[in-house]
């Protein structure tokens, strides 16, 4: 039973806000969900408009998978080409991209002896795991099927999936306190990629690259200011 009465099947994200009365007004709870919406949606189309030549390949993956299952949660995880393309623009660009932010709560001592005061905030640099030529092959290029080929061996497909969290892959972080919404933030971008393949082609209006990313205190965002263009897809 929550402190207002709810049963825990009634309380959401928005209730503890609430219930821990440090966000509760109408406007802290409006920026505080526009910020976690941002933070699970990963930018992905400016690397299609300047991939053009993985569109037909992702765009039949879709269309396959569609066809048979249509759209429910199975067929986003046959979506395998898909979920690669993201799993490659996610450590590009978003909210902590860069790294992930510890605090510690007591004093600390690891195995190897170093101490950690209670109070140390850490960082761990995701951006260079993510960017290691001793663990991905020519790490500093757009790749967007790299984990599919990774995962074609079927004991470790599900190894490099986007939301599988490993010590060499985790932009939703690592460890018992891992995003618990990375399964969402997976589900709602993928959702959004296919039907976008499906329905329309995209393209920049003055450019065939992508405009450089802009980097922002621990973050990587796209460039706001760039204009990809959409044209519904002729069916045949």
């Amino acid at each position: 039973m929550g402190t207002n009465g709810m049963t825990n099947s009634q309380s959401d994200f928005l209730q503890w806000l609430i219930d821990e009365k440090e966000e509760c007004t109408t406007r802290q709870l409006t920026l505080r969900a526009l910020t976690l919406s941002f933070a699970s949606i990963h930018v992905a189309l400016y690397n299609l408009a300047a991939n053009p030549q993985y569109v037909e390949p992702l765009r039949e993956e879709v269309d396959a998978v569609i066809r048979e299952h249509v759209w429910t949660k199975e067929a986003m995880v046959l979506m395998q080409k898909v979920d690669s393309f993201l799993a490659e623009s996610l450590p590009l660009e978003g909210v902590l991209t860069t790294g992930v932010r510890r605090k510690a709560l007591k004093n600390l001592t690891l195995s190897d002896g170093t101490f950690i005061p209670k109070g140390t905030h850490l960082y761990v640099p995701t951006y260079v795991f993510h960017r290691d030529s001793a663990i991905y092959e020519n790490p500093g290029i757009f790749d967007p099927l790299r984990f599919f080929r990774l995962g074609e061996d079927g004991n470790e497909s599900g190894r490099h999936q986007m939301v599988a969290m490993n010590r060499n892959y985790f932009p939703f972080g690592y460890g018992k306190h891992a995003c618990p919404g990375g399964i969402l933030a997976a589900d709602e971008p993928k959702t959004m990629f296919a039907h976008i393949l499906t329905s329309y082609g995209v393209k920049f209006k003055d450019r065939v690259s992508r405009p450089a990313s802009i980097y922002w205190d621990s973050n990587v965002i796209a460039d706001p200011a760039a204009r990809p263009l959409f044209r519904k897809r002729a069916h045949n």
